[in-house]
């Protein structure tokens, strides 16, 4: 497949992340959270021609907000992968963006690393329904311990 191909079917498969999604987040017990469950929000929107795709996160708990961020999805024109830049309540914005690359099927494991260690988040596609899920190897860490485990429907 050329470069250009692969950079449109990059595009289409961040275009179909676009919408309204709500749904059930399952939480494990970590520095930043507690076991439980909770419900999710994401708007995610077009921008900048269809270049980018804006991300506006909502997590309540009991009724009450507890957390809210703010992503950035770009396609990458050098290498057809996905950068996410991910800004929240907890304060520690990106030095990089998470990286990682579209599969066949619109799925996409980014990965990034920060003085805190490294992140893993999955996003997956089927239908009206978004797959999200979140793991953190924090620094000396011997592997992965998963934070979100989450589905969202189209609304």
């Amino acid at each position: 497949m050329s470069h250009e191909a692969d950079l449109d079917t990059a595009l289409t498969h961040l275009a179909a992340l676009a919408g309204d999604w709500d749904g059930t987040e399952h939480l494990s017990d970590t520095p930043w959270t507690t076991r439980g469950s909770a419900s999710g929000s994401h708007k995610l929107r077009l921008a900048t021609g269809g270049l980018t795709l804006v991300q506006d996160y909502q997590q309540r708990r009991g009724g009450a907000v507890t957390l809210t961020g703010h992503g950035v999805f770009a396609v990458d024109p050098e290498s057809a992968d996905l950068l996410w830049w991910w800004f929240d309540d907890f304060g520690h914005p990106p030095l990089t963006p998470s990286r990682g690359r579209f599969d066949h099927e619109g799925g996409v494991v980014v990965d990034k690393t920060s003085p805190r260690g490294r992140q893993r988040a999955h996003f997956a596609r089927s239908g009206d329904l978004l797959i999200h899920r979140i793991e953190v190897a924090p620094t000396g860490a011997s592997g992965f311990t998963p934070v979100v485990d989450a589905s969202y429907r189209r609304r």
